[in-house]
């Protein structure tokens, strides 16, 4: 099972958790105790909590989406609070699209990507076709995700901004 298809199925299951306003990072793969896991975190997005840093993180088995861990977090587990400050506010839109489809095309190529990179996450000495979908997918990535977002993204995977950096720069 595709890990986003994995993730639709824990969304329809967790319903009764989770208001509308709630959402779902990307996933960034990571290595834990030798288990090869997809990492996002939850946060809440509406007009009034731009404030909001993510809440929960969500931890699942690469090979077959099992739950390792989804717990409640604060900010701070992700970024140094002096660097990030909470006071500080954070700017949740999307960067400009030419419309909705387009946003919603981005979208599915990035996690089409993502279900590509995964695979190879973590190997050194890339081929071409893997490094030009590698190179794909971060340029997406960087483009799509909220600027003010980013520092929790690196902070869930290190290790996965890092080897991205060595294998495409």
């Amino acid at each position: 099972m595709l890990y986003y298809e994995i993730i639709s199925e824990l969304k329809k299951k967790a319903a009764y958790c989770f208001d509308d306003a709630v959402c779902l990072s990307y996933a960034v793969p990571e290595i834990e105790n030798g288990i090869r896991v997809d990492k996002a975190f939850l946060y809440r997005n509406t007009l009034d909590t731009s404030r909001t840093r993510p809440f929960a993180v969500l931890v699942t088995a690469a090979d077959d989406g099992r739950i390792v861990l989804l717990a409640d977090c604060h900010y701070s587990d992700f970024v140094d609070p002096g660097r990030f400050p909470f006071s500080r506010k954070l700017d949740y839109r999307m960067p400009e699209k030419e419309s909705v489809e387009d946003f919603q095309m981005e979208q599915h190529m990035i996690r089409k990507l993502y279900e590509a990179v995964r695979l190879f996450a973590f190997q050194k000495g890339l081929g071409l076709e893997q490094k030009q979908l590698l190179e794909k997918y971060h340029f997406l990535f960087s483009h799509a995700v909220p600027k003010d977002l980013i520092p929790f993204y690196e902070a869930l995977s290190p290790r996965f901004e890092a080897w991205i950096q060595s294998e495409i720069y």
